[in-house]
């Protein structure tokens, strides 16, 4: 449920920001879009947004697209890639993306709940001391 939650979340606010920015939008090369791609995912480690393992396996996947773009390009004398394969590795890209944007969220929403967990907690454990003294307090008048 709060993984579809926050997938919904992520998804409708890239569909926004997509809409926004479509008039203003720059026709990316397949090699732009890695190379964006692998700044984002060194940015997010950067600010701990991910971790090594999650990033090393983002790395991972964007070197498959890497090799995969280097077979679908062998496979023709021009070196050119096809509509299809260009959508096959756009989906492949946009995958990593949606990974990079999710596992970035999921992590701060962790933080926050985590956050106010400590907060939860730290507040009960000031009312049973204060509960604590007024007893105390109570049975010295006594």
């Amino acid at each position: 449920m709060k993984s579809r939650f926050l997938l919904s979340l992520l998804l409708g606010s890239t569909l926004l920001l997509t809409s926004a920015e479509f008039a203003n939008a720059k026709e990316w090369t397949i090699n732009e879009r890695q190379d964006q791609l692998m700044k984002d995912i060194n940015e997010a480690q950067k600010k701990n947004d991910l971790t090594d393992k999650e990033a090393k396996k983002l790395r991972a996947h964007l070197a498959d697209v890497a090799r995969k773009e280097v077979k679908m390009r062998g496979k023709v004398s021009s070196g050119k890639l096809s509509d299809a394969d260009k959508a096959t590795l756009e989906a492949d890209l946009n995958g990593v993306s949606v990974d990079i944007k999710k596992l970035a969220l999921e992590k701060r929403v962790n933080l926050a709940k985590d956050k106010a967990k400590a907060e939860a907690e730290a507040k009960k454990k000031a009312e049973k001391a204060a509960e604590a003294k007024q007893k105390a307090a109570e049975k010295a008048a006594k």
